[in-house]
This record gives structure tokens, sequence and C-alpha cells, in this order.
């Protein structure tokens, strides 16, 4: 665990002097200065994976289509090392299984409209917390934007598709807070097998290797123009509806 005793969330004011108590989560991964200088293997910290380009950003790491195919992803890989930092960057350790057990919702912060040219982030904003139980109503799910994971490789995968909340964020009004819940949500799996999934997603010992914001196969493809903006991962026990930037971790 990444926290103090004093329990996730509090604030301490007589105790000031203990860093951990002013974390608000159990784990963060800062997406500003993470090193983009390879991208093209699942062995990077950004795997940059099926027509996806990426390049720095104030805030953190913009993500835009290569051309106009569709299956634009994009993973923030724990376990890819950087040359220059700790692993994922700026980061509070690894994802472990302790952390998604103890802390269950995912947040994501991204700028859904910036390159917003199609109309994809408007429908992801509608549509979020839709989710998998109405996935016949709605073709699929894929475009409400999907969490994607794995403890090992992609065709261990399991996905979410649309979350259990969303909230505009302070920066500006095109950045939103998106968050799943993996332990409570149901989930399908991914390439070695699309459908539901009635396995725990978190077995004795294992913890994801790479997280995926998937922002759906055709709308956010449909221009090269389009984009978002990845400014980074927050786990924790509660529903946090602002995260203050750019994203603190427990190790810097």
């Amino acid at each position: 665990m990444k926290i103090s005793t004093g329990g996730i969330g509090t604030v301490a004011t007589a105790q000031s002097c203990n860093a951990k108590s002013i974390y608000s989560y159990q784990w963060a991964w800062n997406a500003v200065g993470t090193d983009l200088t390879s991208t093209g293997s699942s062995s990077n910290v950004i795997y940059a994976k099926d027509n996806s380009t990426v390049e720095a950003h104030q805030y953190g790491i913009k993500h835009s289509p290569t051309e106009t195919e569709t299956n634009v992803h994009l993973w923030y890989n724990d376990e890819g090392v950087t040359s220059g930092g700790p692993p994922g960057g700026n980061r509070s350790g690894p994802l472990n299984e302790v952390d998604l057990k103890h802390a269950h919702y995912v947040h994501l912060v991204v700028d859904l409209l910036s390159g917003d040219v199609s109309g994809w982030g408007d429908w992801i904003i509608n549509n979020f917390t839709v989710g998998f139980d109405n996935q016949e109503e709605k073709g699929g799910g894929w475009d409400d934007g999907m969490l994607k994971y794995a403890h090992s490789g992609d065709p261990d995968s399991k996905s979410i598709c649309g979350g259990v909340a969303i909230f505009p964020h302070s920066l500006n009004s095109n950045t939103y807070i998106l968050v799943w819940n993996p332990l409570d949500q149901n989930h399908r799996q991914g390439p070695s097998g699309w459908g539901p999934d009635s396995e725990a997603p978190f077995d004795e010992g294992e913890y994801p290797k790479f997280l995926e914001f998937y922002p759906g196969g055709g709308n956010f493809d449909n221009s090269t123009d389009n984009y978002l903006i990845i400014m980074g991962y927050v786990v924790a026990d509660r529903i946090l509806t602002d995260i203050p930037l750019p994203i603190k971790t427990h190790m810097g």
C-alpha cells in the first residue's frame, strides 16, 4: 500500500510533516514528463499500439490517430522502465493487487474535447455511465469510454465499457475525470474471447500490467485532427470529484 495508516483521504493538519497524509488516493501516475523516446513495444512505458501517435504536452501526453483507421490504442504500461527515472515516469511505485483490492476506483484525467472534430468526446461525456448493461441497445458499448487492463499481456485483457461516474475537471471546460470500478463492474474479455467474463478481475498475486483508455473504434479515428490529452491515472477508495494537476504521486 502507498498510503499512511491514517486513512485514505484524510488530510492531516496536526501531522503536516507526514507527506503521505496529504494524498486522497492509493496510487497515481502523473503523465507529465513521461519518456516518449520509445513507444513501439509493450516493454515501453507508453505503448502506442495500432495507428497511434504520441507527443509530450504541458498537461501530459497528446494521443492522436496516425491515419483514419480503426482500433487506435494507447497503453500506460506499468512494467515499462525509463532510463531517466522510475518506471512509468512519476508514479506511486508499482501498481499491484493491494491497490485495487483496497481502493476500487480507477480515475483518468483526460482532455476529451480539444480535438473533438467528429464529436466522439461529446458522445463519451453523454454516454459514459450507461456502460455494460445496455450494450445490446447501444450496439456494443465500444464508444462509451472503455477501460482495458491485464495482469500480463493483451490476450489476458479485460474490458469495461463505460464507467460509474464522470466529472468536469476544474482545469478547463475540455477536461474530465472518468471513473471506473474494475472490481464491481461487469467486464469482458479481450482478444482471447470477446464476451461476458465471469472470472474474478484480480486473482491473488496479479495486478494490471497496463491500463488503457479506449476512446472508441470509429469515432475517434474518423479524423487525424482528433486527439486527446492523457493527464494521468489515480486509484482511490472513493470517487474523487476533482484531482489537482499536475497529479502528485507518493514518490515525488
